[in-house]
């Protein structure tokens, strides 16, 4: 037999397999040098050939994942030439930021400072490069967050001094970060281009929805389409409200005009002034996100092999897992034991979750579900996760 080939045919890409391919090369060189001659994986020519097919083979997967990377498999820098035939680009990581209080004797110039947290999160913000104390004793600036993505800091955590100055006495941030996000994942790339190539399509709502998501800046939608007679969610019979975390209001309010069909009201807290080609006004509402922060105590009974480290691993995995709540989802106590068992497996064997307690930061802790409004999206910080053994 000839040495097999990658074949594309209307059922997609088939690749040979490697066994395929080294009988390919064994029949090859036995037609040029007698069926008698020796290729067994002993012998100096059999390894030889072996190489030989192995790169061959190799070679052939490559093929295919190119092949596969211009259709539904692609993944990577593929995905972001494959979006971008519809003017989809992955949103990139963005930066924390926090607004801090920086403490000192007037006239004190702060050099390229940077700061850190005092929960033992090993987070690090910078300065402005150059900062100095008014006669007042203190000045305002924002620090960002060296590492891009969701990195959190509560309210009074920023509270070291990592380049020691003269004269700089103290630094803390009053309010929560703002927080960044982090790049996106390809499953969310696919899912913002699919829902981005709905705009055509006869399914109004997703249309908006598709024309808010290409606004720059926006990183996530929801929408609530209220085609009853009466209110849902606070929405007005016959109205529909847009959700909407980043971006530009302006931006988002033409984007909403653009694909709102006439005679149906929007709903929301954010009204913008919007005017056609004629020059009408018309008056778009929707909804900014707003983050509500949760606290949750998770009680566990250690069982053989726990060890005291494990307690930051179980803090991480329900931080991962509640930050990564739609906007409107609701926090179901019962579904916070996976996360915080580890699936039971790994270090998850080392205990067993009794019991998980949650409520509205500042709140009584209590084991019922959290239901948000329609335009709040619920996180945690570390720091708002107790363990208790």
């Amino acid at each position: 037999m000839s040495i097999p080939i990658p074949v594309i045919s209307s059922a997609g890409i088939t690749l040979p397999s490697y066994n395929d391919i080294l009988l390919g090369f064994q029949n090859g060189y036995k037609n040029i040098y007698g069926n008698d001659i020796s290729i067994s994986a002993n012998d100096l020519d059999g390894q030889w050939l072996a190489d030989q097919a192995q790169a061959y083979f190799d070679l052939s997967q490559m093929i295919g994942v190119i092949y596969n990377s211009f259709g539904a498999l692609a993944q990577g820098p593929f995905l972001d030439n494959m979006v971008a035939i519809t003017g989809i680009q992955r949103r990139t990581a963005t930066y924390s930021t926090a607004t801090v209080t920086l403490t000192g004797a007037s006239g004190t110039v702060i050099s390229n400072g940077v700061i850190g947290d005092n929960q033992g999160l090993n987070t690090t913000w910078n300065l402005p490069a150059s900062v100095t104390i008014p006669s007042g004793g203190s000045i305002n600036v924002t620090a960002t967050c060296t590492a891009k993505g969701a990195i959190t800091a509560s309210a009074n955590t920023l509270i070291q001094i990592l380049t020691p100055t003269a004269n700089w006495n103290s630094v803390n941030n009053t309010g929560a970060a703002v927080v960044g996000v982090a790049v996106e994942l390809d499953a969310q790339l696919i899912q913002t281009q699919q829902l981005s190539v709905t705009i055509a399509s006869e399914a109004q709502m997703l249309a908006i929805v598709a024309a808010v998501l290409n606004v720059p800046g926006v990183t996530a939608v929801s929408y609530l389409n209220n085609d009853t007679n009466s209110i849902v969610n606070g929405v007005p019979a016959g109205n529909f409200a847009i959700t909407v975390e980043g971006g530009t209001t302006t931006a988002v309010a033409q984007a909403i005009a653009a694909k709102k069909p006439p005679g149906i009201p929007s709903y929301g807290t954010t009204s913008v002034v919007v005017y056609d080609v004629n020059g009408v006004p018309d008056t778009i509402n929707f909804y900014e996100v707003v983050l509500v922060e949760l606290t949750i105590q998770v009680t566990i009974t250690p069982l053989t092999g726990f060890v005291a480290t494990t307690t930051p691993s179980i803090i991480s995995n329900v931080v991962a897992f509640v930050n990564n709540y739609n906007i409107g989802e609701v926090s179901y106590l019962n579904r916070l034991f996976t996360p915080a068992n580890e699936n039971g497996s790994g270090l998850g064997a080392t205990y067993v979750v009794t019991g998980i307690e949650q409520c509205l930061h500042g709140g009584t802790l209590g084991t019922l579900d959290l239901t948000p409004t329609i335009y709040q999206q619920f996180f945690v910080n570390a720091v708002d996760i107790t363990v208790i053994t």
